[in-house]
This record gives C-alpha cells, structure tokens and sequence, in this order.
C-alpha cells in the first residue's frame, strides 16, 4: 500500500474515532479494566505514525516544486521553533503533556503542509471528513436530546452516573454533555458539525438537504442553549449569521428556512420548563455586567498568567515557560490560562505567539484565495476560522482534543485546496 494512502486512511480513522475516546475511556474505566486510562494515548499513537509515514512520503517523493521552497522553509522553521520547547522552565510531566497536546499536532499539521507543497499532492479528504463531522452532528444532538428528557442515558454510555461527571453541573441548571464529556466541548462540536454540514447542503444544494440542515440547525441551538456554554452560543450565533448572509447572496429560500427554524425554536421552548430557561436568561445576562469581566475567574487566569510571563527574564519572555507550562488541570503544576492565544504566549513566548499569528494570517489568506475558485470550500474554512477563533478565547483550543486536530487537518485543508487550483491551472 503506497504512503499516501497509509496516511490518508490513518486520517480518516483519527477523524472518525475523535469524538468517541472520552466515552471509550469512561466506560472501560468503570468497568475496572486494568490500565483503561491510557486508552487515550491510541490517538498518540496514531497521529505519532502519521507523523512518521508523512516525512518518508516526502523523502520518497524525489519532488520539489520551487514554487513551495519559500513555504517549506517557512513552516519548517515553525516546527522546529515549537518542537525545541522541551526546553524550558517546567516539569518533565508537563513537558510531556505539552508534547501530547500540542506538540505532536503541530508537527502533524506542518508535515501534512510540507507534503502537499512539496508534492502538490492531495489526499481528497476534505468532503467525507465533512460528511463524518455531520453523522457525528446528527448523533450527538439525538444522544443530548435524549440527555434533557433522561439523563441515565449518560449513565448507560459512560457508566458513570451523571451527577459523578465533572463541569456538568452550574447554580442555574445541569449542563448536556452528550458524546463529549464536557459541555463547552459539546458546544463548540455542535457548531463544528453545522460548519461542516452546511458545507455538505451547498455541495449537494437540493431542497431537501437544505430543509434538514435549517431543522437540524434549530436543534443544535437548543442543545448549546444547554450547554450553556456562552462562547459557544456567540460562536454559534455568528457562524448562524454567515449561513444566513450567504443563503441571501446565493437566493436561496430564507423565508422558508426562517420561518422553519423559529417555529422549530418555538416548538423545542414549548416542551422546556420556565426554570429550564431561566437559567439561560440568568446565565447570559452576566455579559452585560461589569463585574463579568473584572471579577471572573478566566480574566483573572489571563492576568495572572500574563504577569507571570513578563515577570520572568528577557528569555523567558521571548522563549516561553516551555511545552506545557499553561495546563487547565488543577494540581498539575502548570498555569491555568483557559485562553488559546495567552497560552500559547505562556508556553512559546512572544516568539511562538508571533508565528502562531503568522500561522493564523496564512490560514486565512489561503481560504481567501480559494474564494473565485473553490467557493464552498473557501467558506468552510473561513467559517472554521471564525469558530476556531472565538471559542479559543475562553479556551485551551490549542490543546483541547478533538478541536486541536480539527485546527491543524483544516489547516492543512487550506493548502491542499489551493494548491489544487495551481495544480489544474499548471496541467
């Protein structure tokens, strides 16, 4: 079997199994398996051996275009810069946790650049990858829907009872957690799977499909409204939006799709408690008060965390504390941040905080430059973008899985495409 398809299957499978470890690990665990708690280090391994067929695929490739050279070298640098930050001012645990979250993903994501630069070669993934994320969608609205009505089936699928589950619970209500395990985890996957799945209803562009998407999309906002994750619900919201504005630019039915999806809304509130939305109320009037934002837990992490870092010398400032200084565990030694770009500054320095921006302008200037060629697809990344962006402000994204694998995939999608309009427009 050729490299390229080893790496393209390898993909496929760490895309499909992503949303399913936290239960895998759960449920073995409670069953008293004998080291069921390294079940998660199978995704280590797996993306370790994309790693490894990714950089024999492209020393077997005997292809350099010159047009990728500047490219090449560029992200080159990016991972060799990120790779040496076992080097630093923390732990050997942490250092290692920060290898596993962030490290290995960077690496896969700059390797998977490298080839197609270098090769102009492309694995054609993106449209089933977005195909999954929608069955993944579809199954973790119907497990949360389920979750309202009945939360023993969390029990059934985790075997642990609901009320033992961390983050599940608030003073206004008891969050859904569905397949994910962690309710801002929930959140954001459900606009992830909309992202996706929009991208699906353009591709195929019938009545039907789109009639669903519209339903679907008034579900996914009752399952973030009970989540009630308010990063999820504002990235929710403009993502909504874009669908929306696109949907008027292309004359599709709007009318229609609003009026479906207020009636689905009124429906789902019809069958919701007062207190059930209460709670959201109480919950998302906060963001309008001041004491929000100069008494909340997550600024004070960023403050902290930040003075912590220019307190430190001159190298530490530009360097970093190292892989896996910022670390969303208690007790674990590292900073609590729950904020992608600050801990990235934390972790990589002001260096590493200018190259992931580098990596972010890059990012968005390929979807741009897809947007006379590949439309759809040019959207869809915008989109993840956007998503990625706003959730990563109240969050690790940067070394949250799934969401630090979906980062680096659609951002090796962002190449592949490109370069697929080069390749045609050279044959």
């Amino acid at each position: 079997m050729r490299f390229s398809s080893l790496i393209r299957i390898g993909l496929l499978i760490l895309f499909s199994i992503s949303p399913f470890l936290a239960i895998l690990t759960s449920y073995i665990s409670s069953k008293g398996v004998p080291f069921a708690e390294y079940i998660g280090g199978v995704k280590d391994i797996v993306v370790l051996f994309l790693v490894f067929m990714t950089c024999v695929a492209i020393y077997k490739a005997n292809v350099i275009k010159r047009k990728s050279m500047t490219m090449f070298f560029l992200i080159s640098f990016f991972l060799v810069y990120f790779s040496l930050h076992f080097i630093g001012y923390v732990d050997l645990l942490l250092i290692l946790d920060g290898v596993r979250y962030q490290l290995i993903y960077v690496a896969l994501g700059c390797t998977l650049v490298v080839y197609n630069s270098f090769t102009l070669k492309s694995f054609d993934i993106l449209p089933l990858v977005c195909k999954i994320a929608t069955i993944h969608l579809l199954l973790a609205l119907l497990i949360a829907i389920m979750e309202y009505f009945d939360p023993s089936v969390i029990e059934i699928i985790y075997g642990v009872s609901k009320e033992n589950m961390n983050n599940v619970e608030l003073a206004v209500g008891t969050r859904l957690i569905s397949i994910l395990s962690n309710p801002i985890n929930l959140g954001a996957f459900v606009v992830f799977g909309q992202i996706c799945f929009f991208y699906i209803a353009e591709s195929k562009n019938n009545n039907f499909t789109w009639l669903v998407f519209w339903s679907v999309s008034a579900v996914s906002l009752f399952v973030i409204l009970f989540t009630y994750s308010r990063l999820a619900l504002i990235a929710f919201s403009i993502v909504y939006a874009m669908f929306v504005f696109r949907g008027v630019a292309k004359r599709r039915f709007i009318i229609p799709v609003l009026l479906i999806t207020s009636l689905s809304v009124f429906l789902a509130s019809s069958i919701t408690s007062y207190d059930d939305f209460s709670g959201i109320i109480e919950r998302l009037s906060n963001l309008g008060t001041s004491k929000e934002y100069t008494d909340n837990t997550r600024v004070n992490n960023w403050n902290s965390a930040y003075i912590k870092l220019i307190n430190g010398d001159p190298v530490s400032m530009l360097w970093g504390l190292g892989s896996g200084a910022s670390n969303p565990s208690f007790n674990s030694g590292g900073v609590i941040v729950e904020n992608s770009f600050i801990s990235i500054l934390v972790d990589f320095g002001f260096i590493g905080a200018g190259m992931y921006a580098i990596i972010i302008a890059i990012f968005i200037f390929n979807a741009i430059n897809l947007r006379h060629h590949k439309t759809e697809e040019s959207f869809l990344i915008i989109t993840f973008i956007i998503f990625f962006i706003v959730m990563s402000m109240g969050n690790d994204f940067n070394r949250n899985f799934p969401f630090v694998f979906y980062f680096w995939l659609f951002f090796y999608f962002s190449f592949s495409e490109r370069n697929g309009v080069y390749k045609e427009k050279v044959c």
